[in-house]
């Protein structure tokens, strides 16, 4: 029987102070146990934010995503615009 299931799986933990999520993101559907550094899932979760009332109010909105943990650590700088 073949195994289903998500090929990719990203968790966070968000600062709102800091306006940072702590994120990893696991991928082993297509041979990836760690991604260090994912930009697309890092844009996404700035929209997934916005939608979750995380982030508010109209114009630009600057936040942070640190990801990996496994000796390849990243720092990405992003926006979303509301």
């Amino acid at each position: 029987m073949a195994r289903s299931g998500p090929a990719a799986l990203q968790v966070f933990a968000w600062d709102p102070g800091k306006r940072t999520a702590h994120a990893r993101l696991f991928a082993p559907g297509f041979g990836i146990p760690e991604d260090p550094a994912c930009a697309p899932i890092a844009m996404a979760l700035g929209a997934w934010l916005v939608g979750a009332g995380l982030l508010t109010g109209a114009g630009v909105h600057e936040y942070r995503v640190r990801q990996g943990a496994r000796g390849r650590q990243s720092l990405l700088w992003c926006t979303v615009t509301v």
